[in-house]
């Protein structure tokens, strides 16, 4: 599954294509922006699933 990234306040409409959509958010770990929403697309149909946090290995405090 692809997912799309959009900015903080941006959530899809009922015109984007179906599928799993990350929404930014402005929370800080430390110089780190890891927490997402994440959002699921179907039919028109916006369901939030909820926040959802991902790292990258490479990256260090």
């Amino acid at each position: 599954m692809i997912f799309q990234t959009l900015p903080r306040f941006n959530r899809p409409d009922s015109s984007s294509p179906d599928g799993a959509y990350l929404e930014a958010d402005s929370w800080n770990d430390y110089g780190f922006r890891t927490l997402w929403t994440l959002l699921y697309l179907k039919g028109g149909h916006v369901t939030e699933i909820g926040a959802v946090k991902i790292g990258d290995i490479a990256s260090s405090i």
